[in-house]
């Protein structure tokens, strides 16, 4: 039997053909859009609010610097307003050291663990953040400082649902503690030292009227 392959049948073969191309391409290209949105997805933010003051007066510690940390790598820093206060935003996903300076004062850090914080946890366009006040204090040559630099007064937290990050009390308490116990044992120092000069003084004015004395006593 011999099949005639008509006009009409060529062209409806050939439209079918086109029909099936248009599919797969628009597939292919919703795959690519699909993906392409996920790999969109904006990583979460986190916002670091801090407040500088002075731990003994209280008062604002304008032009303090806070730098933030990724390892090594200095990753954001800036400098505080007149009321010391400083917002910085970094991308979550990392662990983060942030430190805290000021001439002549003695330097601070606290850590951020944003490892946890996800975007499938968080609502769209949403961000995690804190916010915390940071004391300063005179640095003295003459006082071992050594625990405050080279330890963390806290570290902030994600727990997983809650978008403001947790500070670890324990470690900010024994820090609190520590700094006083310095401060207080300093300033005993400085009044144990104040006594001795006072009474060297004292000793060598009563040795001085003594010789005096004992001169007016040789003129009789």
């Amino acid at each position: 039997m011999c099949i005639l392959n008509l006009p009409g049948q060529q062209m409806y073969k050939r439209r079918t053909s086109i029909n099936y191309v248009m599919k797969k391409y628009k597939l292919f290209i919703l795959s690519i859009l699909f993906i392409g949105n996920i790999f969109a997805q904006k990583t979460p933010m986190c916002s670091i609010d801090v407040k500088v003051s002075d731990r003994l007066t209280e008062k604002k510690e304008a032009g303090a610097v806070v730098a933030v940390f990724d390892g090594t790598v200095q990753i954001a820093t800036q400098i505080a307003n007149n009321k010391g206060g400083v917002v910085l935003e970094v991308p979550t996903g990392k662990n983060y050291k942030v430190v805290i300076s000021k001439a002549g004062k003695v330097t601070r850090f606290f850590y951020v663990d944003l490892k946890n914080v996800n975007a499938e946890t968080l609502p769209p366009g949403d961000k995690v953040g804190f916010a915390t006040n940071v004391s300063l204090f005179e640095d003295n040559p003459n006082i071992d400082f050594s625990y405050v630099r080279d330890n963390p007064f806290t570290i902030f937290t994600y727990d997983g649902s809650n978008p403001n990050l947790v500070a670890d009390d324990k470690i900010g308490s024994k820090m609190s503690t520590k700094i006083d116990k310095l401060l207080k044992d300093a300033e005993k120092n400085k009044g144990d030292k104040e006594a001795e000069y006072n009474a060297f003084i004292k000793e060598a004015q009563t040795a001085e009227s003594a010789k005096d004395l004992a001169k007016a006593l040789d003129r009789y």
